[in-house]
């Protein structure tokens, strides 16, 4: 209130200093460094000129040329500090080829082969080796395909033996009919399809029996029509009819006569014949019907009269 003192003179203890450690000098490769201590508070200083160690070389090494496959490089060791270099023009050696995977192509006709590899250094090194190739073949049958077995063998070490085979067809069958058992009139025959490459059946049918044909003989007339009263003689051709069989005639439908031949005696008009062939009451064939036509006109009666006069009546063979 009043600013009276009391306690005039009372002490206040001194105060430590607060040294700290100051840089004069940073140390370098192989030179060393200088420091102090300074009061924060007072700046007064002591342990002056005090030594800092000397820095050790950190070298490290430096690529100053690449090695390559065939060439070798350099090096030196160099410090990260100060750069002083050491072991300036170390060799590096040369790395050596480095070759991946070789790949393989084969020619369209598979004759050759050509192996390629590419080293993994340098992509621009390739090494190529093209060979002939060997052909081992296994013939196809009718029903086996064959093949063609080839093989490629390379003087380079770096590629591999290289195999392929590709398929021949099988040649498939080539038939033929072949009668086994030839076919009657009676009983059905046999054949078989046969290959004639390598004698397999491939195949059996049954042969119809023979096929009978009765044909009534129609080859020296010139016409259809026939003098009045002459006489038509009939004769049949028989393709495959069973020797036993009757051939039997009918005229206009009905039955005239039996025989392999059969004559009609002074036709005086016109008339139908057929051949039928007969076996044990069955009928196994029948011809066709011929028609027969007579001249009836009144000239042709008229000469047929004086023909029967003097018997020289014509006969037609039909």
């Amino acid at each position: 209130m009043c600013q009276a003192k009391t306690d005039e003179g009372t002490e206040i203890p001194v105060i430590d200093h607060n040294y700290e450690w100051v840089t004069d000098k940073e140390p370098e490769c192989g030179v060393p460094g200088e420091k102090h201590q300074e009061c924060a508070f007072c700046h007064n200083k002591i342990d002056e000129h005090t030594e800092i160690p000397a820095l050790e070389h950190n070298y490290e090494w430096v690529i100053d040329k690449e090695a390559a496959c065939e060439e070798a490089g350099e090096k030196h060791r160099e410090c990260t500090l100060c750069h002083d270099k050491i072991d300036e023009g170390t060799v590096i050696e040369a790395t050596g080829h480095a070759y991946g995977e070789p790949s393989y192509e084969w020619s369209s006709d598979n004759s050759a082969c050509t192996a390629t590899a590419v080293c993994a250094n340098d992509e621009t090194h390739v090494i190529k080796e093209t060979v002939q190739a060997s052909c081992v073949t296994t013939d196809p049958d009718c029903e086996n395909p064959g093949k063609n077995d080839y093989t490629a063998e390379f003087e380079n070490e770096l590629f591999a033996k290289q195999e392929k085979s590709t398929e021949i067809a099988a040649l498939g069958h080539k038939g033929e009919w072949r009668t086994v058992t030839e076919p009657t009139v009676t009983d059905e025959g046999s054949k078989e399809y046969v290959c004639t490459e390598c004698g397999k059946t491939l195949d059996t049918q049954v042969i119809p029996k023979v096929h009978t044909a009765l044909k009534i003989n129609n080859t020296s007339h010139r016409s259809a029509t026939v003098d009045y009263k002459a006489t038509v003689k009939f004769s049949v051709s028989k393709e495959n009819i069973p020797g036993d069989a009757e051939i039997q005639w009918f005229v206009n439908g009905s039955r005239a006569g039996t025989g392999d031949t059969f004559e009609m005696s002074t036709v005086t008009s016109g008339f139908s014949v057929q051949a039928k062939a007969v076996k044990g009451g069955k009928l196994v064939n029948e011809s066709q019907v011929e028609n027969v036509k007579v001249n009836t006109g009144f000239f042709a009666k008229i000469i047929a009269f004086f023909r029967g006069l003097f018997g020289s009546l014509p006969t037609v063979t039909w």
